[in-house]
């Protein structure tokens, strides 16, 4: 879909939630709005940044090598995020953590990293899921992340879909 088209999509209900749904697509989730019958949208447009939603590749993977590779990232499973301000590449730097995990397995990417260091900082709860990724013991291909308000991403997922 064309960017210009983007906005009339990406709304939220009466209770402030979006109104978009992560939904399954075989090796990832995409973003789907229901409106006009329903769109998949974008997930590295602008247009998901305008209601605080925030897509990033796990970087430095290649210098976590180990915990990429034992981190189970594939579509649906919960990442943790821990904000590192006394990091000494990037002050807005933002870690990946597979859940209960001792070391990350990647960083936001850094101009995505700035905004939500801001929020993180200010104290706001996000929450954040592997949209695709490798499975535990796979270390192929890369990680892309959803980021937003831990509330937004729970009723993204409230298709009730459990992911394999």
């Amino acid at each position: 879909m064309a960017k210009e088209n983007e906005s009339r999509y990406l709304t939220r209900d009466t209770n402030g939630s979006p109104t978009l749904r992560l939904v399954d697509a075989g090796d990832r989730l995409v973003f789907w709005s229901p409106i006009d019958g329903g769109k998949a949208l974008n997930p590295k447009g602008p247009g998901l940044r305008s209601i605080g939603i925030v897509t990033s590749y796990a970087r430095g993977s290649a210098y976590h090598a180990a915990a990429f590779r034992s981190a189970d990232l594939r579509k649906g499973r919960p990442v943790e995020l821990r904000r590192e301000p006394d990091n000494p590449h990037d002050r807005n730097a933002i870690a990946l953590y597979a859940p209960g995990a001792r070391k990350p397995f990647g960083y936001v990417q850094r101009g995505r990293a700035v905004s939500l260091a801001k929020r993180l900082d200010r104290g706001e709860e996000l929450g954040a899921v592997s949209l695709r990724g490798p499975r535990s013991g796979r270390d192929d291909g890369t990680a892309f992340i959803v980021i937003a308000a831990a509330a937004d991403i729970s009723s993204m997922l409230s298709s009730g879909r459990p992911y394999a």
